[in-house]
């Protein structure tokens, strides 16, 4: 009884030990930033339209949120949630965010959204991504449809953020009217038909 009584404590020893290793690496959660006292690097939350085109690696967590290396990017200016739910993008307070106007999008996917993201088309016209950044930038707005037909992700690909999408929504109404909406900027406008060849 007493050598079970030993071996049980411990393992509750090991599990505890174990325990405090895997909380001096993970992220402190200080207001709004997730700070990595080693490091001495703040991450923030990124724009929910930023996502890491590839990642790798579990290099840490917080509270119960695993963050992942962005494939290509230094982890000391980019981590990643994985991509289920919201995959939210961080990155180091020093470091500047691109947004649309700077991330210089050169073709873009056009992605049915669902269970599993796939590739329905892509947009290697250089003009026709102008033409959706300048209709995001300084299009007049409107509002996303009461009732959607169908929803697809367009993710923006650019040669001087390589390891990263711009992402935005096209949103088909019943009506067939498509609204093209960014989730960081909150602006929605309508696509017209500059998309018709891309959505069927």
């Amino acid at each position: 009884m007493k050598r079970i009584s030993a071996i049980i404590l411990i393992l509750a020893l090991c599990v505890c030990f174990f325990a405090s290793c895997s909380d001096e690496k993970a992220l402190k959660v200080t207001g709004d930033r997730l700070v990595d006292k080693e490091s001495n690097v703040n991450y923030v939350m990124c724009s929910p339209s930023l996502q890491a085109v590839s990642i790798k690696g579990e290099i840490t967590s917080y509270n119960d949120t695993v963050l992942y290396e962005v494939e290509g990017l230094p982890t000391d200016q980019y981590l990643s949630e994985n991509y289920d739910g919201l995959n939210y993008l961080y990155r180091a307070d020093s470091v500047e965010e691109p947004t649309l106007e700077t991330f210089g999008a050169m073709s873009a996917l056009v992605c049915i959204k669902g269970d599993t993201t796939l590739v329905n088309s892509v947009i290697s016209d250089k003009n026709t991504v102008d033409q959706l950044a300048a209709l995001l930038e300084t299009g007049e707005q409107t509002v996303l449809p009461a009732y959607t037909d169908s929803s697809f992700d367009i993710k923006l690909v650019s040669e001087s953020c390589p390891y990263l999408y711009y992402r935005i929504s096209a949103i088909r109404s019943i009506s067939g009217e498509v609204v093209l909406y960014d989730k960081g900027t909150r602006r929605c406008v309508s696509a017209g038909k500059l998309l018709d060849e891309y959505i069927k």
